[in-house]
């Protein structure tokens, strides 16, 4: 038969086992406050983050929109500085971006879609970060770059556009028959709007035109 313990027994039996683990208890407690409240902490502390970059955006975009270039170029500066990690610091990237191209300072908005592409976690945002960085490579000779830009394993949605910039890097490079097989494979897509579609097919039938002509030149020859 089991002899129930007394009070004082219990009593001891709880004393020796605080002596045991009471510490371990202790520890165990701490952490798990200290990650509740860091938890809560970090999570504040990220929001904060967020709520001060798009602020810093919506003051760029303002000045943007009110014609203050300088200012804006500041402000996206700092934000970019700044909130580097969050998307915003991405969105004013490319706007400088553009309006570095704008001022036909290519230097500089090659530096800031570049900048897009090493920083953005956002593959949409690196794409159209890519496929504008291969146009200034283009426009600055950078021919072989910004076939390498367009040749990404990866082209989601914009795969048709990558194949139309293969192409006018083609042509800037007087590889026509590249370019037409570009043109083409652009051409291809069924997602294409109408705009875009007829933009190709002139593409297209420019160097085709202009590959006839550099063909019956050399039967001439």
């Amino acid at each position: 038969m089991t002899v129930s313990k007394t009070e004082e027994e219990q009593i001891e039996d709880l004393k020796r086992w605080w002596e045991k683990n009471g510490k371990f208890v202790i520890i165990a407690l701490i952490v798990v406050v200290a990650a509740t409240v860091g938890g809560r902490t970090w999570q504040d502390y990220r929001e904060t983050k967020m709520l001060n970059a798009s602020n810093e955006y919506a003051a760029m975009m303002n000045a943007v929109e009110a014609g203050q270039g300088e200012e804006a170029l500041q402000k996206g500066s700092r934000l970019i500085e700044q909130y580097a990690q969050t998307q915003y610091a991405v969105l004013a990237a490319l706007v400088m971006a553009k309006a570095d191209v704008e001022k036909n300072d290519l230097a500089a908005a090659e530096k800031h879609l570049s900048w897009v592409l090493d920083n953005s976690q956002d593959e949409n945002f690196k794409h159209i970060a890519r496929t504008r960085l291969a146009r200034v490579l283009i426009a600055v000779g950078k021919i072989d770059a910004a076939i390498s830009q367009a040749e990404v394993a990866d082209k989601g949605a914009y795969a048709d556009t990558y194949s139309m910039i293969k192409g006018d890097a083609y042509v800037a490079k007087g590889d026509l028959a590249m370019a037409r097989n570009a043109y083409e494979t652009a051409l291809a897509g069924k997602d294409l709007t109408p705009q875009m579609r007829q933009l190709l097919q002139m593409k297209l039938d420019d160097v085709s035109s202009g590959a006839n002509k550099v063909a019956a030149e050399g039967m001439d020859s």
